[in-house]
């Protein structure tokens, strides 16, 4: 009987071979060691592969290019493999992870560009992903309960280091976090970055440039520019650092009008001020009905004198010093004083200055001459003039004082037309008039004067009393 069937499965093989077709038989035995090559489509209800259970042992199947049939697995028109890598051990679920596999051209494996984990179904494109078009991914729940998002893990595949997407369940916002350090948001040299949102927050409150060249925000000038305003803040470009809009005051803010840049406090009253610190400690302060305050000294540079990062040339200085008061000029380039102009009047052709130089105080001259010189009328209720004592004319009135002789006054009179030691109409005009050393002189003329009076009236008494002597004998 074993003859017979061995005969008709010989007779069944001819027939076949001769009508030019191959089958694989139907066997459920053990695995040959053998290959077998299909040059059409094959069709199977089951297809299945097995290997054995080492590491090296997995499941798999290969992808040939170019047409001609490989001799060996190892060919070098091998391109694509899929299959199962992982040994199975353990419980779990372990081991037997499905792949795709990519070969060089010299048919040696290059990489696993897609991994899908048996135990926790996780997805590993290994060398990126690019999507089509409206690629999404899909949340699990809808409305506020919606989770949807794309994570970054470290190499162990559970470690995750940010994500991006919907990960809060009790808001609709959209999330890029960072676990431990910070998220970055970084546009090419020729692009911008744009965030379209009623508000930029942080919930650490910073928000920091660290560009270690440059750093700049900038802000659409089409926007327009106007002044603070009320209720509706102002036009264009600002920054709100406080919101207090109302119809009576507007922001702690800045922005910008036509030439200018503006800084404003809610309101125009001394209860709300600029303030400027040095460390922690207030160096100056400006308040809202433009009150200003320094600590330490004001400094004005001239008009057109360009601009400085050092205290030069000329300027006005206000301060304090060993506890005076201090208004002057002063040329910080030569270190020297400059003149110091005070005017004031109720318009351009009527005022008055004051005028302080090396020479002293002018009062409607711009050269003073003296300690104070003056140009016009002087109006006081008392001046006072100080000298020394010795020199006061009370020495008149000494023993040996050499009064002199009328009759020489009347000769010098004669001679010059005016007293001896008192200046003439010609040296007054010319030099002024000194009023301690005036009053001196004629309070020396009147000692003399009186000083002869009393002598011609001892003369006349004694004339008198000649006379009615004469006139009783």
């Amino acid at each position: 009987m074993k003859k017979i069937v061995a005969i008709q499965l010989f007779l069944l093989s001819f027939v076949l071979i001769v009508n030019g077709q191959d089958y694989i038989n139907n066997q459920n035995a053990t695995a040959q060691a053998a290959v077998f090559r299909i040059n059409n489509t094959g069709l199977a209800n089951l297809l299945g592969t097995t290997a054995g259970t080492g590491a090296g042992n997995t499941a798999h199947t290969l992808y040939y290019g170019g047409s001609t049939a490989p001799a060996t697995p190892s060919n070098a028109n091998r391109r694509w493999a899929t299959g199962l890598t992982g040994a199975e051990t353990g419980t779990g679920n372990t081991g037997s992870n499905f792949f795709i596999g990519r070969y060089d051209d010299a048919g040696t494996l290059n990489s696993l560009p897609f991994t899908i984990n048996r135990s926790t179904g996780l997805v590993n494109m290994g060398n990126g992903f690019r999507g089509a078009n409206l690629s999404g991914i899909t949340g699990t729940g809808t409305g506020v309960t919606n989770q949807a998002y794309l994570g970054f893990y470290e190499s162990d595949g559970t470690t995750r280091i940010g994500y991006i997407g919907k990960s809060n369940t009790g808001d609709s916002d959209l999330y890029m976090t960072s676990a431990n350090g910070s998220t970055h948001l970084m546009a090419g040299t020729t692009t911008r970055l744009s965030l379209s949102a009623s508000a930029l927050e942080s919930n650490t409150g910073l928000f920091n440039l660290s560009n270690s060249t440059s750093n700049l925000i900038s802000f659409n000038a089409t926007a327009g520019i106007g002044a603070p305003a009320f209720t509706t803040r102002s036009v264009g470009t600002k920054i709100s650092l406080y919101s207090a809009v109302s119809a009576t005051s507007v922001d702690f803010g800045m922005g910008m009008e036509n030439g200018a840049i503006w800084h404003s406090v809610p309101s125009n009253s001394i209860t709300q001020s600029f303030k400027w610190y040095g460390g922690i400690t207030q160096v100056a302060k400006l308040d809202g009905m433009g009150n200003l305050e320094l600590a330490a000294q004001g400094r004005f540079k001239g008009w057109a004198t360009g601009a400085g990062t050092t205290a030069t040339g000329p300027a006005a200085e206000l301060g304090v010093s060993g506890g005076n008061a201090h208004v002057m000029g002063y040329n910080r380039t030569t270190n020297t004083f400059i003149p110091l102009i005070l005017s004031g009047g109720t318009a351009a052709n009527n005022q008055t200055a004051v005028t302080i130089n090396e020479k002293g105080v002018g009062i409607g001259t711009a050269n003073p001459q003296s300690k104070l010189s003056v140009k016009g009328e002087i109006l006081a209720q008392k001046v006072r003039v100080t000298m020394d004592a010795a020199s006061w004319p009370d020495y008149v009135f000494a023993q040996n004082y050499q009064l002199p002789q009328l009759s020489d006054i009347e000769a010098y009179i004669k001679d010059h037309q005016h007293l001896p030691n008192i200046p003439s109409a010609q040296e007054i005009e010319k030099n002024g008039l000194d009023l301690g050393e005036m009053n001196k002189k004629l309070l020396q003329k009147i000692e003399e004067l009186t000083l002869h009076l009393i002598q011609q009236q001892k003369e006349i008494t004694a004339l008198k009393e000649w006379k009615e002597k004469a006139t009783t004998k």
